[in-house]
């Protein structure tokens, strides 16, 4: 799937994950499609609005959920290395390395919060 903000802001994309109903190789993609939006080409993620991120922070979440640890062995290790992922990209842009990386913690929290609540 090819994630864009206008899709971002006009799909439901809980609803989206929740019944992604495709074998493993369509809930593969739909996980590389959410990760790659998260840590796209010249760090554009930063700029975006709580919602959106709060959404992105969702959706990984549900994937987690579903497909750890069978289909999605390395996914704990996927969201607790974005922080890392988008100040680097940052750095090979030249933007801000710091503003990306309290990107990613405040991404990889909100996901952390998502799950918490998906478990309690």
């Amino acid at each position: 799937p090819d994630l864009n903000r206008a899709w971002a802001q006009a799909v439901d994309w809980p609803s989206q994950v929740a019944v992604a109903t495709g074998g493993a190789q369509a809930r593969q993609e739909l996980r590389a499609a959410l990760l790659g939006y998260a840590t796209q080409a010249g760090g554009q993620f930063v700029g975006e609005e709580a919602y959106v991120r709060t959404k992105l922070a969702l959706c990984l979440t549900l994937c987690l959920k579903r497909d750890y640890p069978e289909e999605w062995p390395e996914g704990v290790a996927a969201l607790a290395g974005l922080p890392g992922a988008l100040a680097a990209l940052a750095r090979s842009s030249g933007g801000s390395e710091e503003l990306a990386s309290l990107c990613g913690c405040d991404l990889l929290l909100r996901a952390l919060q998502c799950l918490q609540e998906e478990i309690v």
